[in-house]
């Protein structure tokens, strides 16, 4: 998949934006821990065990555009874009979501 000028200028903005957001104390980050019965907020960072601490709304967008590449490699034949590590991220930002309850209805 090739990437755009202007792609990589939004995902580099996007990743210095979550840079800038995070708070710290002196254990380190603060994220969002999942809460009994409540939904977490989009904007909340949480940490995606493996992966490391993304927002709600960024581990959505990272798992529609995960499987919609998914879904253009696959089409094309071309199952080794797809690839397992790839599917193992995919199930952490799933298992993620799960934990917090922002799966959806």
């Amino acid at each position: 998949m090739r990437v755009t000028k202007s792609q990589l200028k939004q995902i580099i903005e996007e990743e210095v934006k979550q840079l800038q957001e995070v708070e710290y104390d002196d254990a380190g980050p603060m994220y969002a821990e999942p809460e009994e019965g409540a939904t977490t907020s989009d904007e909340a960072e949480v940490l995606v065990p493996g992966f490391g601490g993304l927002r709600i709304d960024q581990i959505k967008n990272r798992i529609v555009q995960d499987l919609s590449e998914m879904s253009d490699a696959a089409a094309a034949g071309d199952f080794r874009r797809i690839g397992s590590s790839r599917l193992d991220i995919l199930s952490l930002f799933l298992k993620t979501l799960d934990r917090h309850q922002a799966l959806g209805d």
